[in-house]
């Protein structure tokens, strides 16, 4: 027989096939496949990932104010929605930049788990918080939330919530603490300076968003 006439059998078995298609289904399984899957599968998968970071990076949203909405009761998804809408028309009003962007994080506190607020109280990327009439008395007994103009909390009408700035200590970052990125000490002390500078600039505008919540 022929090999190099018959286009339907294998030159390498002498295996013969009832198709082209069956025959390069043979080929890609028993040849290719065999000898060339790795050098496939390791460009797609870089390919693959690069593509998804790609993707991630176009959609991810990049937030300007991390808010807090904290309450008693049960999740208010409608709520937070409205605490978002309006903190974020008050921030670009107070900033005079329309690109600020603002997202809230809901803390729903049932009797007992109080505490679960302090969390963002003791961290200095939270300054500005929403809370309920309960919690505005609780926390304002305890001496927490910055006094401003004589009052620790704004009532925001329009949402039934009180307004509150919270004044956490910077705590700086050290490079052990990011090894990883490879900062010298001088780079870190740097960032530090950059990183308090923008928590005491965010502050002195959550100030200013509490003065407009009680106009």
């Amino acid at each position: 027989m022929d090999y190099q006439k018959d286009r339907n059998v294998d030159v390498f078995s002498g295996r013969e096939f009832s198709s082209r298609a069956e025959k390069f289904e043979f080929w890609m399984t028993n040849y290719f496949w065999y000898h060339f899957r790795w050098y496939v599968i390791i460009p797609l998968f870089i390919v693959t990932v690069l593509l998804a970071w790609l993707i991630s990076s176009l959609v991810r949203v990049n937030y300007d104010w991390e808010v807090i909405y904290a309450h008693f009761g049960e999740p208010d998804s409608a709520q937070a929605e409205s605490v978002a809408k309006w903190a974020q028309k008050t921030v670009r009003e107070v900033t005079g930049s329309k690109k600020s962007r603002v997202r809230v994080t809901e803390l729903s506190m049932e009797p007992g788990a109080e505490r679960l607020i302090m969390g963002a109280l003791d961290d200095y990327e939270y300054s500005l918080f929403f809370v309920d009439k309960q919690t505005a008395e609780y926390y304002g007994s305890l001496g927490y939330f910055l006094e401003i103009d004589g009052e620790r909390f704004a009532p925001v009408e329009p949402l039934g919530l009180y307004a509150a700035v919270n004044d956490a200590e910077y705590k700086p970052h050290s490079p052990s603490e990011n090894k990883f990125a490879g900062y010298t000490e001088a780079e870190m002390r740097d960032l530090n300076e950059i990183l308090a500078g923008e928590h005491e600039e965010q502050v002195a505008q959550a100030v200013e968003v509490f003065r407009s919540a009680g106009n």
